[in-house]
């Protein structure tokens, strides 16, 4: 909760900092209402509905990196509190704020659908260097979804630079540690002019011939 204060955000979630556990917290007002944080463990979604709505986001693991991301606007969810309470939200359909809290909640979930294990392996793992226990975690990090996995490709496109960018950081600081790299953009295909042959006929001998040149389309 201290690092989301900091960096002046509205949600983080556990293996953001390290932590491969299913918790998150968020405060939808940010640094301008100190106090107002939830802290959700073990969130399952029930359901997802309404019309998706595309919102600009940003993330505290991605810093000044932001695009537009569609998501539903309506999300019901059932947890537990910090006292270890279940409680369930119905988040997106009352609005008066709850479609931010909803995007909020779908974002922070996200990080929380990790499937890499390393950073877990890395804690057991007491002799690991420091440098490399702090790789596997942000490995760890790096896995699952992230908002920029959800991004249209013309909005990806537009923050692809800045991504490149932090995953070379990375590798420069920590050699020989693999990551899950953002996926390269396919080659577009160079334009080919097709020709097509029409001939005419005059007292059976072939006089003429007129090149029609069509560019295909790109792919």
């Amino acid at each position: 909760m201290s690092t989301m204060r900091r960096d002046d955000g509205v949600g983080l979630a556990a293996p953001q900092v390290g932590i491969n556990l299913r918790l998150m917290v968020f405060n939808p007002d940010g640094q301008g209402k100190p106090g107002n944080e939830a802290i959700l463990c073990n969130p399952e979604i029930m359901s997802m509905g309404g019309q998706k709505v595309a919102m600009e986001e940003g993330c505290l693991s991605f810093p000044r990196i932001y695009g537009r991301v569609e998501r539903p606007r309506d999300v019901v969810v059932r947890a537990q509190n910090e006292r270890g309470e279940p409680v369930q939200l119905q988040l997106g359909k009352d609005g008066g704020g709850s479609e931010w809290i909803a995007r909020i909640f779908q974002h922070e979930y996200d990080h929380l659908q990790v499937t890499n294990r390393l950073a877990v392996l890395a804690t057991a793992r007491e002799n690991a260097p420091p440098r490399q226990h702090f790789a596997e975690q942000m490995q760890s990090i790096m896995t699952g979804t992230l908002f920029h996995d959800r991004m249209s490709k013309d909005v990806l496109t537009t923050v692809r630079d800045k991504l490149v960018a932090l995953e070379d950081t990375f590798e420069a600081a920590n050699p020989g540690v693999k990551i899950q790299r953002l996926p390269r953009p396919k080659p577009q295909k160079a334009r080919h002019l097709s020709l097509w042959l029409s001939g005419r006929m005059v007292d059976g001998q072939a006089m003429a011939f007129e090149l029609l040149l069509t560019p295909l389309p790109t792919l």
